[in-house]
């Protein structure tokens, strides 16, 4: 599916839709382009509620792996690091 920006969609408006339709492509497109994974539209929903009533299972595992993956940026996390990339703890440890 493709989904065209237009005057009056925001890119939060976008992945809502692209979540609706299970567009795991465009939802990680607009992701990396900044979108708000947590903006709600008028009735208050986002893109994880979105694919969740419209049972994308794909859609949800995406949009939830960019969530954590925002969070971990925001905390300094880099590809570079990696415990974070492993998915293993780094600990360091002090030899005397």
């Amino acid at each position: 599916m493709r989904i065209k920006k237009t005057k009056t969609a925001s890119m939060e408006d976008l992945l809502r839709a692209a979540a609706r339709e299970g567009d795991c492509y465009t939802i990680r497109r607009l992701v990396l382009a900044g979108a708000d994974i947590e903006a709600k539209d008028e009735q208050g929903f986002t893109a994880i509620n979105y694919a969740a009533q419209y049972k994308q299972t794909s859609a949800m595992k995406t949009l939830l792996a960019a969530k954590d993956m925002k969070a971990y940026a925001d905390k300094g996390a880099t590809p570079d690091n990696n415990s974070f990339w492993s998915g293993k703890e780094k600990t360091t440890k002090k030899v005397s």
